[in-house]
């Protein structure tokens, strides 16, 4: 049986406030008994609700099978030493025991049949994994700052007290511009933040952010409206201040310095920024972007909206959009885009073959399919269905969300 859509409001009842997610993250679910299998080992109502704790509860909590859980949290497994290897990289002596570990661990899931391969490596969050498939899961499914620090064990456990040195040769920099007193206590901060990483030897500052540049003249200009001596200088500039959006703005020399007044203005010659503000020149624009180096000249549509709408030729070419309209032709699909949403994309050429509002057919068990929002849907059309009240929904991929940190090479 299907989940279906209830038109009677006395027939839905709210998720509840509980879970601890973001506000809001919980959708009204119907009462229908279709019961799904989640990857933590607990039986759902529905597919509905099994998204909600996905939303609300952890991101790891994704569907594991259609139909009630063959193992119930708590009770015992038989003892039977198979091996199966979970995505933690390690080996647990059969399906259902690995099945009880993710009753506390959501995110874990069977890897493959058989025992993991043990070649330890140490990731950037100072923790050991088996192997470095491992590691990979980890950087997939929970954090993608967790990268390869070296291979074997950490030398450094998350936890365990660093000596206290005060020497200064012993001083680390770290990739956040702090400097440590030693590497074991980097290493002990990036247990919380595996972004983190070492920049170089001795204290922040004293290498130069640890970029060494040729001396000879290059000239180029800086999205700041500054003249560097060379690419080599502005990167160095762009690591040291600690600012992302500092960038080439024009190879040779600024045409004019920050600060300099910009020359009388001649109707016709206004710009549009990446801000969304109308500029009287380019001049202008290139002053704001001294101080906000985020700023570029993009194209005027995104100003004032003139291309909304476009005069369309009248003629019957149909286009599908992604949110299950058919157009007359790829013109009126595109002023859609500009004045609706920009979301709004071609799906294919031709009418759609299914339009918001036609019933779903019975999906069948392998139908299901992750959305770009992450959340499993029991098909492609009941996906389509979603994306006719939001737009910017796109299937991610076949298969439930989730299914990807589980997929590939055995580890």
């Amino acid at each position: 049986m299907r989940e279906e859509v209830i038109l009677d409001k006395k027939d839905w009842r709210s998720a509840g406030d509980g879970g601890g997610g973001e506000p809001g993250c919980q959708t009204i679910c119907p009462e229908v008994y279709d019961p799904v299998c989640g990857s933590n080992s607990k039986t759902y109502d529905n597919l509905c609700k099994l998204n909600n704790a996905h939303r609300c509860e952890s991101r790891c909590i994704t569907l594991r099978a259609q139909g009630p859980c063959a193992h119930t949290c708590g009770n015992p497994c038989p003892f039977s030493n198979e091996g199966v290897c979970g995505t933690d990289g390690n080996t647990y002596p059969n399906q259902c025991m690995l099945e009880e570990a993710a009753c506390h661990n959501s995110c874990l899931a069977a890897r493959h049949k058989g025992p993991c391969n043990y070649k330890p490596v140490c990731g950037s969050n100072s923790k050991t994994y088996s192997n470095l498939c491992g590691l990979n899961s980890a950087t997939v499914c929970d954090d993608p700052c967790i990268t390869l620090r070296h291979e074997g064990p950490c030398e450094h456990t998350c936890g365990e007290p660093c000596p206290l040195l005060l020497d200064q040769q012993l001083a680390v920099c770290g990739s956040d511009g702090t400097t440590y007193l030693s590497k074991c206590h980097l290493e002990e901060a990036a247990c919380q933040k595996p972004c983190l990483t070492q920049q170089h030897n001795g204290p922040c500052g004293s290498q130069g952010c640890a970029i060494l540049c040729p001396l000879h003249i290059d000239p180029v200009c800086g999205t700041d409206g500054k003249t560097y001596s060379n690419m080599c200088a502005l990167t160095a500039a762009a690591r040291c201040n600690n600012d992302p959006c500092l960038s080439l703005r024009a190879v040779g020399p600024c045409s004019r310095e920050c600060g300099d007044p910009c020359p009388g203005i001649i109707g016709g010659a206004s710009v549009c920024g990446s801000d969304g503000t109308k500029y009287p020149s380019q001049c202008h624009l290139e002053e704001a972007a001294c101080h906000n180096h985020c700023l570029v000249m993009e194209d005027e549509s995104r100003c004032d909206g003139h291309l909304c709408p476009m005069v369309c030729p009248y003629f019957f070419d149909p286009v599908c959009g992604t949110n299950g309209i058919t157009y007359m032709n790829m013109c009126t699909l595109n002023n859609a885009s500009v004045c609706i949403s920009d979301c709004i994309r071609l799906r294919g050429k031709g009418p759609c073959s299914w339009e918001c509002g036609d019933p779903c057919p019975a999906p069948g068990p392998s139908d299901a399919v992750c959305g770009s929002d992450s959340i499993t849907y029991l098909s492609q059309c009941h996906l389509d269905e979603a994306a006719c009240r939001n737009p910017c929904i796109s299937t991610a991929h076949a298969g439930p969300c989730g299914g990807e940190c589980c997929r590939g090479e055995h580890c």
